[in-house]
C-alpha cells in the first residue's frame, strides 16, 4: 500500500510484514553493531507517521487485530531503550490493553491458526509488562500459564501436519513458560512430558509452512537455555540452516518468500522477536 494509506509501514505485501520488517532490521542491526543503521531506523520511527499509525488502530478496531498489532508491540518493546520514543508509552500501553483483551477469552493451550495464536500475542505482552513493571498483569498471566499450558503441551509433531502453519504452537508455549515462570519450570515441563528435539521439517504444505523451521527455533533455543542439553542447541542450528536454505530457491518470489521469510530467519538467529 502507498504511504498515504499506511504511514510508516508500507511498500510490503501486507502491513504486518512491513512492521516486522522494521523490527528485524532494528534487532539485526543492533546484533551486528551497526549503530548508524540503528540510529536511522529509530529516527524513521520517531516521527508523526508513527502517531498516525496509532490513530488508525484506534479508529479501526478490527484492523490487524491481533497479529499485526502484536508485531507493533514487539517493535515498541525494542524501542524502549531509545529515549526518542518514550513519549509514545501511553499509546503503546493502549495497544497492550487491546491485545490483552483479545487474549483473555482464549485457552492458551489450544492455540489458533497462524494469525490467531494467543501465545504469540501473550509473549509480547509478557515482555511489555516486564519492562513496565506491571506486576498485577504479570501475576494474572503467570497463573493462566500454570493452569492451561503446563499440563496441556502442544505436540511438536503437529508442526508437520497439513495445511501447514508458520507458527509452532509448541515453540510459542515454550517461550511464554520461560518468560513467565523461568528456566527451572521450563526444564520441568520438558522433562515431565518427555519432550525430545525433532529434526527440521522438509516437506512444506503451503508457502506459510515455509516459515515453520525458523519459528520453531524460538522454542528450541529456549529449551536449550533451560536444559543445557546440547541436542536442543544442535537442532536449533539445524533449523536455522533449513530456513536459510530456502533463500537460494525462493529469493525472487515476493508473494511466497521475499516479503517475510528472510525476516523470520533473522528472528530465528536472534532466538525470537525480542531483545531479552
Amino acid at each position: 500500500p502507498h504511504y498515504e494509506l499506511t504511514p510508516s509501514f508500507y511498500g510490503c505485501w501486507d502491513w504486518h510484514s512491513a512492521v516486522h520488517g522494521h523490527l528485524a532490521m532494528l534487532l539485526g542491526s543492533q546484533a551486528m553493531g551497526w549503530q548508524a543503521q540503528v540510529d536511522w531506523m529509530v529516527g524513521r520511527l520517531d516521527s508523526d507517521s508513527l502517531d498516525q499509525v496509532f490513530e488508525r488502530l484506534e479508529h479501526e478496531p478490527h484492523f490487524e487485530r491481533p497479529y499485526g498489532r502484536a508485531w507493533l508491540l514487539y517493535l515498541m518493546i525494542a524501542l524502549l531503550d531509545h529515549e526518542a520514543t518514550t513519549d509514545r508509552g501511553s499509546k503503546a500501553e493502549a495497544l497492550a490493553a487491546d491485545l490483552a483483551a483479545w487474549v483473555k477469552p482464549h485457552n492458551l493451550s489450544r492455540g489458533g491458526k497462524d494469525y490467531q495464536e494467543p501465545c504469540f500475542v501473550l509473549n509480547a505482552l509478557l515482555h511489555w509488562y516486564t519492562a513496565r513493571g506491571a506486576d498485577k498483569e504479570l501475576n494474572f498471566w503467570h497463573s493462566r500459564i500454570e493452569e492451561q499450558v503446563l499440563p496441556n503441551p502442544a505436540i511438536m509433531d503437529q508442526d508437520s501436519e497439513q495445511p501447514g502453519y508458520f507458527f509452532s504452537r509448541w515453540a510459542l508455549q515454550a517461550v511464554v513458560i520461560q518468560k513467565a515462570l523461568g528456566n527451572t519450570v521450563l526444564k520441568q515441563w520438558v522433562e515431565t512430558h518427555q519432550m525430545q528435539p525433532r529434526p527440521p521439517i522438509t516437506e512444506y504444505h503451503s508457502v506459510h509452512h515455509m516459515g515453520i523451521n525458523a519459528a520453531r527455533v524460538w522454542g528450541l533455543s529456549t529449551a536449550y537455555q533451560a536444559t543445557q542439553d546440547n541436542r536442543w542447541l544442535d537442532q536449533a542450528r539445524a533449523h536455522i540452516e533449513a530456513a536459510d536454505a530456502l533463500h537460494t530457491k525462493w529469493q525472487g518470489d515476493r508473494h511466497a518468500y521475499s516479503h517475510w521469510l528472510p525476516q523470520f530467519t533473522v528472528f530465528a538467529i536472534l532466538g525470537g522477536p525480542t531483545t531479552a
